[in-house]
């Protein structure tokens, strides 16, 4: 099932201002910004004088009232105009991965886009399949993307319910619970603490003409954030935190890609350490310096610092010597971009290293008594060159990936208790979208578990493999002229300007088609007037065999442009394992999974309610029985829409989601979702259900 992971970035900021439930994330494929063309954008909206913004805490009540309502346009304006363009950007970006792989989804999604202003170009709609390239300052890129949509409420209203119809309706709980606290007003700036039941979440208000407005920081544009914990998304559930995890750093511009021979990157990871009854805290400081990582909140742990160790490392990562480091006093390093952090006592999971890379478990979540749970892994690599940081920016679990320059992160092997498997298969692939700072690069993965009975008691083994490449050999190319249609030709390749658009206050997008090269060979650098290089604001393309191409926004004009070819790499295999993690849970969860059980031919069955209107909107209600022996956590099905007839009209996909018992197992619920690409005539809805996902992550496929 294919569900857009802009419902979660949409959940996530709604938990972080409110405070609230939300729902899942399950796996996604990734494919490229739309282009953007501006024949039929809305006006820019007047700005909405009847909401009430005159304070703080009465920006926060309009916000949530109308989000509650489902009224977007005006939760929008409670918004900045920076929070409303990077929001808009962030769809804009996510919303095309699940249109990209759905043909009427995306029919839907072009029309949408091109009714704000921001349309695929006719000549190369959604390029390919290759997941775009998060160069530079993602959030920057995001604010781009989204500055070109100019009624942005309207934008977010509309999609609000485009999503609604596609990927189905937000869960989010009691917002009206959310109360404000700890207010505090700086002249045009305001912060306060969201409280709703036990959460405490962060927000931020500014002050424009006399109007006080919700500001969204940057941080939660992150791609490791967009990326989420599934947990999180998937089940209402948010975890607890503290000020560690609230910290956010920019993420550094990466350099153009230089070439480095093996030994040199040996020698730029590799350290020896001899100390001898020495203070812990100069060390752990110098090797995280080394790295790229500040000490956070330092002083809270000066006792634990002060504590003499002894160690004799050869040939280590720094990482290794700071886990081993902190181990010897007592206390459990922690990793976010450029910042290292700590908590007292020793760190209760195993750690994995090889080479500069050091592997932990992020979280583990169990579910009881679904025999389900959700592993989150971290893969840190540090006191690295940039030019391998440079070939970290994109990482895929796609372990049959003939692009051999791409980095993949692999789970060969995940079992339980009696060598019995807990990784839930999938057919399709994700893409990892690792933090980079100039020296360090962090991974995450969330992992969906199945098969926790009882007696499993522990995660035995967890063996994965790490491949990537360095490039040995470069080579540049470059376009002095600007122009559609300009072509390098050389013995063994050719390079051709295919698509050439230049605005000097919106940024500029080019698309280089290669023949003779294969992806991940090439990057496309823009030039300035002086020659100097920069890298673009993000990209993408797709290929077959050794044709292809390359796709690179960029946020100002460039005077040319280069390109980087990677004649000779020489690719890196690390191996790491985790063993023997413990499970609490256990005792709670069942003796063996249950045997799908039903009667007739069929789980679940739909049916149809009726149409109704609201707010504008057109609005279809209907019921799903789960005649299963299963709690149903999400489900797919087709709509076919009827004309007074019973005549198709066209159909579109929608997928219903939230708690793990969304549906419990023999019972009936009701549903309502936007029929936003219902044609006017429609009269009545055919359901066609497509699959169905039960709380103990099992599935059903319905057979076509």
């Amino acid at each position: 099932m294919q569900i857009t992971r802009s419902r979660i970035l949409t959940s996530f900021l709604l938990l972080t201002v409110l405070g609230c439930s939300s729902q899942e994330a399950p796996e996604q494929k990734q494919v490229n910004l739309p282009e953007v063309e501006t024949s039929e954008a809305k006006d820019v909206p007047q700005e909405d004088l009847s909401l009430d913004l005159s304070k703080p805490e009465a920006t926060f009540a309009t916000f949530k009232t109308n989000i509650e309502a489902g009224n977007w346009k005006a939760g929008a304006n409670c918004l900045t105009e920076d929070s409303q363009a990077s929001l808009c950007g962030v769809m804009i970006f996510m919303s095309s991965l699940t249109a990209a792989f759905d043909p009427d989804s995306k029919k839907g999604f072009e029309a949408l886009m091109k009714k704000h202003g921001a349309g695929p170009d006719a000549e190369s709609p959604f390029p390919g399949l290759e997941p775009p390239a998060a160069n530079g300052d993602p959030q920057n890129m995001m604010r781009m993307l989204g500055s070109a949509i100019k009624n942005k409420p309207a934008f977010l209203e509309d999609l609000m319910g485009w999503m609604s119809e596609s990927g189905g309706n937000f869960d989010l709980g009691k917002v009206t619970d959310a109360n404000l606290e700890e207010l505090k007003i700086d002249e045009d700036k305001a912060t306060a603490i969201v409280v709703n039941d036990d959460k405490r979440n962060p927000i931020e208000f500014q002050r424009m003409k006399d109007r006080w407005k919700i500001h969204l920081p940057d941080e939660l544009f992150n791609m490791d954030n967009m990326a989420g914990d599934e947990t999180e998304m998937q089940f209402g559930e948010m975890q607890e935190y503290d000020d560690f995890d609230f910290q956010y750093a920019e993420p550094d511009v990466i350099p153009p890609m230089q070439a480095l021979t093996p030994e040199e990157y040996k020698n730029a990871w590799q350290v020896d350490v001899s100390l001898d009854n020495q203070p812990a805290g100069e060390l752990i400081k110098k090797m995280a310096e080394e790295c790229g990582f500040e000490l956070f909140e330092a002083e809270n742990f000066s006792e634990a610092f002060s504590k003499p160790i002894t160690l004799n490392l050869q040939d280590v990562s720094r990482l290794q010597v700071i886990e081993a480091a902190c181990e010897q006093v007592g206390i459990t390093p922690r990793y976010k971009l450029k910042l290292l952090g700590f908590k007292e006592g020793k760190r209760e999971t195993p750690v994995a290293t090889n080479g500069p890379f050091l592997m932990l478990v992020e979280s583990l979540e169990e579910y009881p008594p679904y025999a389900a749970g959700d592993l989150k892994l971290q893969l840190i690599a540090a006191g690295i060159p940039s030019a391998v940081v440079s070939s970290l920016q994109e990482v895929t679990d796609q372990a049959d990936s003939e692009n051999k320059t791409k980095a993949r992160w692999i789970i060969d092997q995940l079992t339980g208790t009696g060598n019995l498997n807990l990784q839930i298969e999938s057919s399709g692939y994700q893409m990892l979208m690792p933090q980079v700072s100039l020296k360090h690069a962090i991974i995450e993965d969330s992992i969906p578990l199945g098969n926790l009975v009882q007696t499993v008691q522990q995660i035995e083994s967890i063996d994965t493999q790490f491949h990537y490449s360095i490039p040995t050999e470069i080579i540049t190319q470059t376009f002095d002229k600007l122009e559609k249609g300009e072509t390098i030709e050389t013995e063994n390749f050719t390079l051709t300007l295919k698509q050439v658009r230049i605005n000097p206050d919106a940024g500029s997008n080019f698309t280089v088609e290669y023949t003779g090269l294969s992806n991940g060979q090439i990057t496309i650098l823009g030039l300035d007037a002086e020659g100097n290089p920069f890298e673009s604001s993000g990209g993408g393309g797709f290929w077959t065999g050794d044709k292809g191409t390359q796709n690179a926004y960029f946020d100002k004009a460039p005077a040319k442009l280069q390109v980087q070819i990677v004649k000779e790499f020489q690719e890196f295999e690390e191996s790491l394992s985790l063993s023997n993690i413990p499970l609490t849970e256990y005792e709670n969860m069942p003796e063996e999974i249950a045997k799908l059980s039903f009667p007739g031919e069929a789980p679940v069955s739909f049916k149809f309610l009726e149409l109704t209107e609201e707010n504008g909107n057109m609005m279809m209600q209907y019921t799903i029985t789960n005649h299963s022996n299963k709690d149903i956590s999400n489900f797919s099905v087709n709509n076919d829409y009827l004309d007074a007839d019973g005549k198709k009209l066209k159909d579109f996909p929608h997928s219903q989601s939230g708690e793990r018992n969304l549906v419990p197992a023999g019972e009936t619920r009701k549903f309502g979702t936007m029929a936003f690409f219902a044609p006017e005539e429609t009269k009545s809805v055919a359901i066609n259900p497509r699959d169905v996902n039960f709380a103990d992550n099992t599935s059903w496929e319905f057979k076509k």
